[in-house]
């Protein structure tokens, strides 16, 4: 029983990668369902990798987090997805963080949306952050959409879009 989530989360990615994005829903209801049930080992019990890919000398993960979108938007911030972007060295293994794409609870009240992706690159003194006001996302995220729009942004077809989607 103690492999099973690891093996749902492995399925889930290759799934995933593969574009069988309703096996991989499927997996993940299964993921949730151990993790409501409080069945999820150490390393798995608050978040999961879903999701992999490479453009060009870049790897990317995506993790996440199990956690509910909270009622109160203003109790707490709250990530539910983060995408970690990594270069690579000369045999394709991570190498250095170059930046994260959180998304990020929206902490206010809007019918459209409930989540925004934000761009985050930690320095040696500060982290600096930036929201992608054109990336915004329901309770429901779309995962095929947001896998989309990450690849844009990681290939600079972006549109900043740096004031509020309303």
């Amino acid at each position: 029983m103690r492999k099973l989530p690891f093996s749902l989360k492995n399925q889930i990615v290759s799934n995933f990668g593969l574009k069988n994005y309703t096996a991989a829903d499927s997996l993940r209801n299964a993921l949730y369902d151990l993790y409501r049930n409080e069945s999820l080992p150490d390393g798995i019990d608050e978040f999961f990798n879903y999701d992999f890919f490479k453009i060009d000398s870049l790897n990317i993960w995506g993790y996440e987090w199990f956690e509910e979108l909270p009622s109160d938007r203003f109790s707490s911030s709250f990530t539910k997805i983060v995408y970690y972007v990594y270069s690579t060295d000369d045999e394709g293994n991570d190498k250095d963080q170059l930046y994260r794409l959180h998304v990020l609870m929206y902490h206010g009240n809007s019918d459209k949306f409930d989540y925004v992706l934000t761009k985050r690159l930690e320095t040696a003194t500060n982290e600096i952050s930036g929201t992608l006001w054109c990336y915004t996302y329901k309770d429901k995220i779309d995962l095929e959409k947001l896998k989309m729009d990450v690849m844009k942004v990681i290939n600079g077809e972006l549109n900043p879009c740096l004031s509020e989607k309303e």
